[in-house]
């Protein structure tokens, strides 16, 4: 048990090591993601802090939902929506191609590395087939590259979510039947992104509306951090995509000048001009730049924390590396394929794009759920996802100092 003035002197460093982070970051190009986690693993073992018993694990879900709807909000309030609008097509195909390649390309791995059938394949692939937005948002927003491949990025990392979320609890519920339904988990995809994306708008041009009425008056930012976690779980409980609705909401936020002076060509347009001018430069994004900061922070320290090394064997870390393989051969492809179009790319836009694969959080919780429900054939699948987080952050984080070192020299 750890005492409360440990807690307190490892809080304070943590938000240090942080910061020292960043500025690492800025002078070398090194994330400061690994040297997070790391941290999380040797607080767990200096501590005999485990996840083998399911305390850690059991509280992943409601501390990765936080800290994703901060970082998301953040990363909307970072995008132009006419980048968006630019981007969408080829986001949808890249989010389209990486899921899909992935999935089933781990699923047939899966079914031909053991003696279970397909459908534990691709339980597999769907809790690993998911970017983090958690990681690739925060890292992004720190990179050299233009707004377009941002706005990609950043916009691939939370839509792809929806897609791992709602085929692994569709596959889920179809446990008991003899075959999966295509059309099932398509139409609660689409019913799911529709939702999220009505809601968000709604509830966006209706805040800008109470901004408009709190001008000047204190606890602004708490009613919106208060009103973006209402989004998520409100859009969450109708089984809708809560990540795509606070993205949304943070880019109505960010985007309102354009959006009113196209939409609400009326009387008191001066006042949403002002709204958004102070929003953009001081209220909103500030105290929003030291929330996500804090939270995006203790997210890594805490992944580092749930990651479990009891119950590695040789096959699960073979296993691992193979599915790393996999993932770095669809990832390839699928760039291979939006590239081909009528707008190529350039050889280190494609590298950008290819090396930002982590995975995260999301995949935990997700295994964690799958292995809730006693699958024959799953007993393996966090251990895997474990070790499947560690290496592509590795990876991910060996290729952002190349570039960027070579982009600087």
């Amino acid at each position: 048990m750890i005492s409360v003035d440990t807690m307190l002197i490892l809080l304070g460093l943590i938000i240090y090591t942080g910061f020292g982070g960043t500025l690492l970051f800025e002078k070398t190009k090194i994330p400061d993601l690994l040297l997070l986690i790391f941290i999380g693993i040797v607080i767990g073992f200096i501590f005999d802090i485990s996840s083998a018993d399911g305390k850690l694990t059991s509280i992943a879900p409601y501390f990765g939902s936080l800290a994703l709807i901060i970082i998301l909000f953040e990363g909307g309030l970072h995008l132009d929506i006419q980048m968006v609008l630019k981007q969408l097509k080829a986001t949808l195909i890249l989010v389209i191609t990486v899921f899909l390649l992935s999935m089933f390309g781990i699923a047939i791995i899966y079914y031909l590395a053991t003696d279970y059938g397909i459908y534990q394949g691709l339980l597999l692939g769907s809790i690993l087939g998911c970017t983090s937005g958690a990681i690739v948002i925060p890292v992004v927003q720190q990179l050299n590259i233009s707004k377009d491949m941002k706005t990609l990025l950043v916009l691939e990392a939370s839509v792809v979510d929806a897609f791992a979320v709602v085929f692994t609890m569709t596959l889920l519920t179809l446990s008991s039947e003899s075959h999966v339904q295509i059309t099932h988990i398509g139409k609660a995809l689409f019913d799911g992104v529709t939702n999220a994306i009505l809601i968000s708008m709604a509830a966006g041009f209706l805040w800008l509306k109470v901004m408009t009425k709190m001008q000047g008056k204190p606890l602004i930012y708490m009613l919106t951090f208060a009103a973006m976690v209402l989004i998520y779980a409100g859009v969450e409980y109708i089984d809708g995509s809560g990540a795509i609705a606070v993205l949304i909401f943070g880019m109505i936020l960010s985007n309102g000048n354009m959006i009113i002076s196209i939409y609400h060509k009326k009387k008191g347009i001066k006042n949403y001009s002002q709204l958004i001018s102070g929003l953009e430069t001081t209220e909103i994004k500030g105290i929003h730049q030291e929330i996500s900061f804090f939270t995006r922070t203790f997210f890594f320290v805490f992944l580092g924390l749930i990651i479990s090394f009891n119950n590695l064997t040789l096959w699960v870390i073979f296993f691992s590396i193979g599915i790393l393989f996999v993932l770095i051969a669809t990832r390839f492809a699928s760039v291979l394929f939006l590239s081909s179009g009528k707008n190529p790319m350039t050889f280190i836009n494609k590298i950008t794009i290819w090396s930002m694969m982590p995975r995260g959080l999301a995949s935990v919780v997700l295994s964690v759920s799958v292995l809730d429900k006693n699958i024959e054939g799953t007993e393996n699948f966090a251990e895997i996802t474990f070790l499947i987080v560690m290496l592509t952050n590795i990876l991910m984080t060996a290729f952002v100092i190349y570039f960027e070192r070579k982009k600087t020299n």
